[in-house]
């Protein structure tokens, strides 16, 4: 019998993540609310680590995930100089603070925070490259000349137990592993010169003594920068990568016991770094690529292509079903909060999770097993899924979020949520099977603000 994909999403906003299985909010579990991607002043956000534990408890956020920038460097090496004539630009991030000091902040916050989980993880920045126009420089355009690509294509890394795993995190700025290469040749050229350089020297102290100390320091120069630069296995100067670089910090953080998240993945990014141009389309084809991630995240700007039905996340799925993935993936809420605007802001985007207790090891098993569901849209505040399950026709079995049912056709599909304030539109419940829909079914909204719940069970075949 061959594998099944469920979800179900709820077009008020809210959305269950799960395969074969269910969002389940009854008595065994808690419904813990949290907000995922904050970035506190270690890595340039407005707040502290304290200050967004206080601003989660005002918005009756139990849990705040907050994940700073592991790094945040970008570089530029002239050739054939690129160790010695570079220009480097750098912002705060847990690099400079170091791992093992970023987890003692965490430690000391949630000792004066008791009322707010949190978290520490970090927004892995692996890998960015530069495109040179050249003829830009012909007509005087200098500011079009370089331009840095994928700077803002990011990973989520989450469950790191150690400090010194947050150091070694894959990164254009730590380096990648180093590999031979024709031009590592070039290096005897440049010793050459040196030699060459000396002997003359010696031999034609006066004569030859400018021309001597011109070859001396090229050589000497050039294989400096040569030994300095050896060549990496990914570096910025070679176009794009693909999903090589991402792939290779996935894998690290697997090494570590850690989870992987893909962040914005459908954002696209302009921006500029000290007057040269930044763009990173958006990049959810990386989410078919990359092998062994955890998960994606389901930002604010939109599910066009990821979490719609037929998706992404259906094709990523159905993939898993078909033995090609080692395990599902789950979408959470992402709120990428900084700081700007106005701290309602982060009850937009939430993740709810489904625990025994409101634990740091609970919340992520939760999310390594995807026993949880991301809302939008503010959806929390008026929405609450009290129950999300498949059970076998004879009722002995149940699989919930995060869980995988065996069982003979037909299965009976459990959903019940819970309204709590009117909204101006009815909410549709939709049922998604291998990326087709398969059920849509209307819910009226409630006329007036008290609590009303629906429930919907319907038995499928095949």
């Amino acid at each position: 019998m061959g594998r099944k994909t469920l979800r179900v999403s709820l077009l008020l906003g809210a959305f269950a993540s799960s395969t074969i299985l269910a969002a389940d909010g009854n008595q065994d579990f808690l419904q813990v609310v949290a907000g995922v991607h904050f970035d506190s002043r270690v890595s340039g956000g407005r707040y502290t680590i304290e200050e967004l534990a206080g601003i989660a408890r005002q918005k009756r956020l139990h849990v705040a995930i907050i994940t700073d920038r592991d790094n945040a460097t970008v570089e530029y090496g002239l050739w054939p100089l690129r160790k010695i004539l570079r220009v480097r630009f750098s912002a705060g991030s847990i690099r400079d603070l170091g791992g093992r000091k970023y987890l003692d902040a965490y430690r000391a916050a949630q000792q004066r925070n008791a009322n707010v989980l949190l978290i520490p993880g970090a927004e892995a920045m692996p890998y960015y490259h530069w495109e040179v126009n050249l003829g830009n420089a012909l007509r005087a355009q200098w500011r079009d000349i370089f331009k840095v690509r994928n700077l803002h294509e990011h990973i989520l890394v989450l469950g790191l137990p150690r400090g010194e795993d947050y150091d070694g995190l894959p990164s254009l700025a730590k380096g990648y592993p180093r590999r031979f290469a024709p031009s590592c040749l070039l290096n005897l050229l440049w010793l050459g010169f040196v030699i060459v350089a000396l002997r003359l020297g010696l031999r034609y102290r006066r004569r030859w003594q400018p021309v001597n100390c011109f070859i001396f320091l090229i050589g000497l120069a050039l294989l400096l920068n040569g030994l300095l630069d050896w060549p990496r296995q990914v570096d910025q100067y070679h176009g794009d990568q693909g999903v090589k670089p991402y792939q290779a910090l996935i894998d690290y953080v697997n090494q570590k016991s850690g989870m992987t998240f893909w962040a914005h993945p459908e954002v696209e990014q302009r921006a500029s770094i000290k007057g040269v141009a930044t763009f990173t389309p958006a990049y959810y084809r990386h989410l078919l690529l990359a092998k062994d991630y955890t998960g994606f995240a389901i930002f604010w700007e939109g599910i066009n292509y990821t979490g719609c039905v037929g998706g992404i996340w259906d094709q990523v799925l159905t993939d898993y079903c078909a033995g090609l993935r080692k395990a599902p993936v789950w979408a959470l809420g992402e709120l990428d909060f900084e700081g700007e605007g106005r701290p309602e802001t982060i009850r937009e985007c939430l993740t709810v999770f489904l625990v025994k207790q409101n634990t740091e090891k609970d919340i992520l098993t939760a999310l390594r097993t995807g026993r949880m569901y991301a809302a939008r849209n503010y959806a929390l505040d008026s929405l609450r899924l009290d129950d999300w399950s498949v059970r076998s026709a004879d009722g002995e079995s149940v699989a919930r979020s995060g869980d995988a049912l065996r069982a003979a056709h037909p299965v009976d599909i459990h959903v019940k949520f819970s309204v709590t304030e009117p909204k101006f539109h009815d909410l549709t419940l939709q049922i998604i099977r291998d990326g087709k829909q398969i059920a849509s079914l209307p819910v009226p909204a409630p006329s007036g603000a008290s609590s009303t719940r629906h429930g919907a069970s319907s038995t499928h075949q095949g």
